[in-house]
């Protein structure tokens, strides 16, 4: 796709966001190379062992048979907002959501409720990350699980 046209596309994308949050106090709508160095700090602490992990399975292995699902989701959901608390009222986050195939950062001052609002109108995954990397809540749909991860440094 041509650069230019690529570029104007994803400044739409960004003014479309704006307007679609714009009561959510955002300051920037970040996409590409600006969410670099958060994506990173998802990937790499994440995986770590000594992080907050709770998982919604939604496999029974015993009989081999798939779970409702969206069972699974409506109360992996319910624990991500229950642990918003990690993050304080009008501290710096970055809001991830996918947004017409493209994903896009939405930084913002954290707002309890508005968080939770943005969580139940928003796609599947859910991450949401401070402005100096010490404090992570995720939600990720796994291949036979749902998985909530809670990182708050102290």
């Amino acid at each position: 796709m041509n650069s230019s046209f690529e570029e104007k596309k994803i400044n739409l994308y960004k003014q479309q966001l704006k307007e679609i949050y714009a009561n959510s106090g955002i300051i920037k709508v970040l996409h590409g190379e600006e969410l670099a160095v958060y994506w990173k700090y998802n990937q790499s602490r994440s995986i770590e062992s000594s992080v907050e992990r709770k998982e919604y399975s939604y496999y029974d292995s015993t009989t081999h048979v798939y779970l409702d699902k969206e069972e699974s989701y409506v109360k992996a959901k319910a624990y991500f907002l229950e642990n918003r608390h990690i993050f304080s009222e009008g501290e710096v986050v970055i809001f991830f959501l996918r947004f017409k195939e493209e994903y896009f950062g939405l930084k913002l001052l954290f707002d309890s409720n508005e968080i939770a609002k943005m969580t139940y109108n928003h796609q599947v995954d859910l991450l949401l990350i401070n402005e100096d990397l010490t404090k992570l809540l995720g939600l990720d749909i796994l291949e036979y699980v749902i998985e909530v991860v809670v990182i708050a440094k102290v």
